[in-house]
């Protein structure tokens, strides 16, 4: 069973280990033991970032569908383009140049499965270190067409 961690706990640490901001806390410069222990260094507060990950990964699959199509409606979160009529969907502009809204998929990908670029060009299964792949995925140069032949089939695999 793990130790009490309450404020008369951080009281005592405060006072042993930081007698200056536990003077401040007597004197009434700090509201409350905890935002002591915040400034001492005793407790790190979760930024909201990381809350919303754990809170992400505590929801259930429909409520996390909810949660991006709410992104999606304020326009958080891109809209699909429509595919190319008899085609499949559209993966780059006339150019060669990724969509954006193709770049914002695979970021996706890669922040819920913490994947980098070179995680990604390896499950398409060319060299983590083939530099043409980053360069797409930058929207630097245009998408090699070996590239383009594999990625959707990754993009349906890993869609959210």
């Amino acid at each position: 069973m793990g130790k009490k961690r309450d404020s008369a706990y951080f009281k005592g640490r405060l006072k042993r280990d930081y007698p200056g901001i536990y003077a401040d806390l007597q004197g009434g410069k700090f509201k409350s033991v905890r935002e002591a222990a915040i400034a001492a260094g005793l407790i790190r507060e979760q930024t909201a970032l990381q809350i919303l990950k754990r809170e992400w990964r505590r929801a259930s699959r429909s409520q996390q569908v909810e949660f991006i199509e709410w992104l999606k409606d304020k326009r958080f979160l891109a809209k699909k383009s429509p595919a190319a009529p008899g085609g499949p969907p559209r993966l780059v502009d006339p150019n060669g140049i990724l969509l954006p809204h193709v770049v914002a998929d695979i970021q996706a990908i890669m922040t819920r499965r913490r994947l980098r670029p070179a995680n990604v060009c390896q499950e398409l299964g060319f060299s983590r270190y083939d530099y043409r792949w980053r360069r797409a995925f930058e929207r630097l140069d245009p998408a090699p067409a070996i590239f383009l032949a594999v990625l959707p089939s990754w993009l349906v695999k890993n869609r959210i």
